[in-house]
């Protein structure tokens, strides 16, 4: 789980250092970006830690019966629903990055215009006003892609942050080929923080993510199979058990993995509520898949396939 956790974070960290060039100078500014990258990062190491725990309680309890088994579930549904509640107490942050990050252009002009400083320095974004000439301009490196060089004549970012409107454009990129672009209007489309969709209120999204583990977890209960005796060598066996142990782990991480991986990609593109279903199908279709390769027993490591040796799906 803590990997799982510490792989999104990062993930998350390095998309904001993308859009805000500048936030390593004003790091407090950046609060309110990181709530959402911390509760993206809780919910999905939870469903890693979900899928990867049952499967080790299906592998163990196959030989006891299904109430038996749905009862054991009870300790991890119990931790997955107090973390799952933990991220959605988490605060969303800014739900209008794009409005705070015109605040921070306007004073930043405003200050160029008071004082008799050839520049000032749009604090996060990583841009600087030059004072000089007729007409203050914006320049530095764009939003997202920080070897694109920018200089303009005024620039409004969207409420969501994945829109930039700019007035008198001029863009340049040294990288690969040489290139110059100058523009009265230009529309800068795709660019949005980490963040967790609008469409669902937290209520409604901790039941979905719960109803995705429980799911994973039903689902891994119902596909479980008694362990398949080792037919390997004793010598052998010894020697290839760390790799098996880490091929199962990966195994049945794999599910969870498949559900994270959905939910966030939904969050970044905005998608409706109805759309929240498919973490669950991605899981469920993971597991279907890894069930059916355990059942044709797929060679691995010249043991059985899917969860070979310690129980697996």
């Amino acid at each position: 789980m803590a990997f799982a956790g510490s792989g999104i974070g990062l993930l998350g960290l390095f998309r904001i250092g993308q859009l805000f060039p500048g936030a390593a100078a004003s790091p407090g500014l950046l609060i309110p970006f990181l709530w959402p990258v911390l509760a993206l990062a809780l919910e999905a190491s939870t469903l890693v830690a979900v899928s990867t725990a049952t499967g080790s309680l299906a592998g163990a309890g196959t030989r006891h019966s299904l109430a038996t088994r749905v009862r054991s579930l009870a300790p991890v549904i119990l931790a997955m629903a107090a973390l799952l509640a933990l991220a959605e107490l988490v605060p969303r942050g800014s739900e209008r990055p794009g409005v705070f990050a015109n605040q921070l252009v306007r004073r930043a002009l405003e200050g160029c215009g008071s004082s008799r400083a050839r520049s000032v320095s749009v604090p996060l974004i990583g841009l600087q006003v030059r004072c000089d000439g007729r007409a203050p301009r914006i320049e530095g490196p764009m939003p997202g892609a920080p070897f694109v060089r920018v200089s303009m004549a005024a620039v409004t970012f969207s409420e969501d942050l994945r829109r930039v409107h700019v007035v008198g454009l001029e863009l340049s990129s040294k990288r690969s080929l040489p290139v110059h672009v100058r523009a009265g209007r230009a529309t800068i489309s795709g660019l949005a923080p980490w963040a967790r969709a609008e469409s669902l209120r937290p209520a409604s999204r901790f039941g979905v993510v719960l109803g995705t583990g429980l799911g994973i977890a039903l689902f891994a209960l119902l596909l479980s199979r008694a362990p398949r005796g080792n037919r390997s060598a004793p010598g052998e066996a010894s020697r290839i058990s760390w790799a098996r142990r880490g091929l199962d782990l990966v195994i049945r991480a794999l599910p969870g993995v498949a559900a994270a991986s959905t939910l966030i990609a939904l969050d970044q593109e905005r998608a409706s509520a109805t759309a929240y279903i498919l973490p669950l199908l991605a899981a469920l279709t993971t597991l279907g898949v890894g069930a059916a390769l355990s059942a044709s027993r797929t060679k691995v490591f010249k043991g059985s396939g899917f969860g070979a040796g310690s129980g697996g799906f």
